[in-house]
């Protein structure tokens, strides 16, 4: 799951902005990327797999299917996006119809028509299906490329771009201390006993 911004910064122009998104571009572009990193991670069968791969791109003229969602319009909705895929278990509860002892009955709906497909599964296969969807311990579920990285090169033409007292306050607000002030009214570095100013000495 991607989150893309609805623009660019070039190196003459501060800001871009552009409403278009070329699926049909992005169907094959996608097709392309994932069939060269699987071919790269190949040890064995290579031969196979490029006969395969000419198969794919002779039938999926169109490229692999690739879902968007749309235009997301607020901080809120953002954020429970992220957390739906981030902190969620892979399909919920309430799309479990039956469970017998044996097989696992649940439903879907599928994004290529929004049509509601049900499936019927053995119980150990339905497991198989959930746990590979469980991360490798210290992996990051959340990473952040481009303008939205910590150390994006374009950060100062933002700032030229708004308001100077908007732009002041979220220089401030990059900082962590002012961070917590703001948002939970207390400062971290005060004392609550002496009321003197702490100095971090070591994390």
């Amino acid at each position: 799951h991607l989150l893309v911004t609805e623009g660019a910064s070039g190196n003459i122009t501060a800001w871009k902005k552009f409403n278009f998104m070329p699926f049909a571009m992005l169907r094959n572009r996608w097709q392309k990327l994932i069939l060269d990193k699987l071919g790269n991670n190949l040890k064995n069968g290579i031969k196979e797999y490029k006969r395969l791969k000419n198969q794919l791109y002779s039938v999926l003229t169109k490229g692999f299917y690739v879902y968007a969602k749309g235009l997301i319009t607020s901080t809120k909705i953002v954020a429970r996006y992220v957390g739906r895929y981030a902190a969620r278990p892979v399909i919920a509860q309430s799309r479990i119809i039956s469970y017998d002892g044996r097989t696992v009955r649940f439903y879907y709906e599928r994004h290529e028509d929004g049509k509601r497909i049900e499936v019927e599964l053995d119980a150990i296969d339905f497991i198989k299906k959930l746990i590979i969807h469980i991360p490798e311990k210290h992996f990051r579920m959340i990473r952040y490329y481009g303008i939205y990285s910590s150390n994006n090169k374009c950060e100062n033409k933002f700032f030229k771009l708004i308001n100077e007292k908007v732009a002041e306050e979220l220089k401030k607000l990059r900082k962590w201390e002012y961070r917590i002030l703001k948002y939970f009214g207390i400062d971290p570095l005060k004392c609550e006993k002496c009321k003197k100013y702490m100095v971090i000495n070591r994390i």
